[in-house]
């Protein structure tokens, strides 16, 4: 289930339409596999976060609170343009 907060009353409404910030071309399956590979390999920054990488070398921060893993997403590097 994927979840976005609704900000007029803080009430969590299930999303219409799935959204994701990975690859486009990615199935589910490939999702979960590649997030599952870059949590195993993953390194803890703090108590609350920690990164790993997947199979296609892209850097995943994992948002903890407890024991469970509550948020993912690929961390965002700015790159460079030179003119």
């Amino acid at each position: 289930m994927i979840a976005k907060k609704n900000s007029r009353n803080n009430a969590w409404i299930e999303k219409e339409k799935p959204s994701t910030f990975f690859p486009k071309d990615w199935s589910k399956s490939q999702l979960l596999l590649e997030i599952t590979e870059a949590y195993e390999n993953k390194q803890m920054i703090t108590p609350a976060k920690a990164i790993g990488i997947t199979f296609n070398s892209i850097k995943v921060v994992f948002s903890i609170k407890g024991a469970k893993v509550f948020l993912v997403y690929p961390e965002y590097e700015e790159t460079k343009l030179y003119t």
